[in-house]
């Protein structure tokens, strides 16, 4: 229980903005525990980002889609030559 107030206390929005790397931020499209807001609030306070939304996948992707976040990861270091 700890955990999850420390999670909802901490705030580094402040700091997105000195990310300066090529930054995926990938969500679940049926994630009830993140809200869209806040995937809108990272790819406005990081530069250049990308969203990418994983359709049928909640919190847990890597367990929900491990393919379709695979290939979402593989396409941006592609697209980025990383």
């Amino acid at each position: 229980m700890k955990d999850l107030t420390a999670i909802g206390r901490f705030d580094a929005s402040s700091s997105l903005h000195q990310i300066r790397v090529h930054t995926l931020i990938i969500r679940g499209g049926n994630d009830i525990l993140t809200p869209q807001s806040m995937t809108e609030s990272l790819k406005k306070g990081i530069r250049g980002s990308t969203v990418r939304v994983i359709q049928g996948a909640g919190h847990s992707i890597v367990a929900e889609k491990p393919k379709e976040l695979s290939e979402a990861i593989i396409q941006f270091l592609q697209e980025h030559k990383i």
